[in-house]
This record gives structure tokens, sequence and C-alpha cells, in this order.
């Protein structure tokens, strides 16, 4: 095989190298950043699964100073109002139905559910680099000898 008439394996593997480099921390940040949603988004001792109906929206101050949303949802059987936190992936649209955890205390702020377990998509964002790592790894094995000089 004469020399540049072939596929250059090393570039190619400095290139996957590269993307991997730049795309692993992006994805243990998005895991991260499920992963926290996930912990969030847990029943505390004696919380139920309600549903509710987004009735109404503003933006509060928190003790940080930062702006963010406040939303109010009329429960569905019938126990009154709670204020409420949108989560991660959470909707907000009004009339709009959420999910939450609620006990009895009518004061506490509830965090609004997403539609599916932030769980899924942290582990999917954890086993992206450790499936790119493999791959490289396993194609830096299956490289075809070099040929040598004529």
């Amino acid at each position: 095989m004469a020399s540049g008439t072939g596929p250059d394996h090393s570039r190619i593997a400095s290139r996957a190298r590269l993307r991997l480099l730049i795309l692993a921390p992006l994805s243990l940040f998005l895991a991260a950043l499920f992963l926290r949603e996930h912990w969030l988004s847990r029943p505390r001792p004696g919380d139920v699964l309600r549903t509710g109906t987004i009735i109404g929206q503003s933006r509060v101050q928190d003790e940080s100073g930062d702006l963010r949303p406040r939303i109010l949802v009329r429960m569905e059987d019938g126990r009154g109002l709670v204020r409420a936190v949108p989560g991660l992936l959470a909707s907000t649209e009004r009339g709009a139905r959420v999910r939450f955890y609620w006990g009895s205390e009518p004061d506490r702020e509830v965090r609004l559910l997403p539609p599916i377990d932030p769980l899924w998509p942290a582990v999917l964002f954890l086993l992206l680099p450790t499936a790119g790592l493999a791959l490289l790894r396993r194609g830096s094995r299956a490289q075809p000898p070099r040929a040598r000089g004529v």
C-alpha cells in the first residue's frame, strides 16, 4: 500500500479524542444538572403525589436577589392553592396539568415534577463519555499495521 492512499488512522483517532475531550465535560455537566433535579424533586417523608392545574405565574426575588418564577397551582382534589417552583423540564403554561409532592404544610413551596424522571437523562449523560472512551480504545486496537517502506 503506497503512502497517502489509505485513511490516516492517527488523524481520525486524534479528531475523535478531541471531540471526546470537548463533549465529555459537557455531558458530565448535564448529568450533574439532571442528578440535582432528581435530588430536589424527591418526596419528603409524608408527602403524597398530587396533581393540579396552573392558574397563574409571577416572578419573585429570592434571598440572593435573583428573579425566579413562582407558579400558583390549584390542586385537583379541592384542597386549595399551592405555590410552586418549576422543575428543570416541568411545564409552566397556564392551564397545564402538573404533578408535585405535597404534605399538609400550606406555606411550603412545592417543586413541579418533570414528565420523566430526571434520573434517566442523568444516567445517559454519564454513560456517553464512557462509551466514547471505550470506542476510542477499541478503535486504537483495531488499527491495521502500517506498511513498512519498500
